[in-house]
């Protein structure tokens, strides 16, 4: 797996966000496009902010949370291999970090639901619809 080229300076964090922003994947969907898919299916997100994505081997992430305590992370990939290697990355590194994560794939991009627990409903709702992008 080819990983997204990383800052090596810490102190320009704001500039390797600026970087991944500007060099986003075109495979698809696009966190947007998940996060109109996730409030059409009723998960209304509030702070949706963008994540560094090379933390997750990703050329870019954004997420929120819910008002019912669902967290929301969208990473997007530049390939579909890139994607799914980052899936598998993630399954191992966050193994019993965050047990209640759930996460699809969907071409070049993840999806991970984070509140099983809480709202096992909605979580099934959000990834039909990521499913069906």
């Amino acid at each position: 797996m080819k990983d997204v080229p990383a800052s090596q300076d810490l102190r320009n964090l704001g500039g390797q966000m600026s970087f991944e922003l500007q060099h986003r994947p075109s495979i698809g969907p696009t966190a947007e496009q998940v996060f109109a898919a996730l409030d059409k299916a009723g998960i209304k997100l509030t702070g949706v902010t963008q994540y560094l994505g090379s933390t997750m081997k990703a050329a870019y992430c954004a997420g929120g949370r819910s008002a019912t305590g669902v967290v929301v992370a969208v990473c997007e990939y530049q390939t579909a291999d890139a994607a799914k290697a980052g899936l598998e990355w993630m399954k191992t590194r966050f193994k019993g970090l965050a047990p209640d994560a759930n996460r699809h794939l969907r071409r070049g991009t993840v999806l991970t639901l984070n509140g099983t627990a809480v709202a096992p409903e909605t979580i099934s709702a959000g990834f039909a619809a990521f499913d069906a992008l």
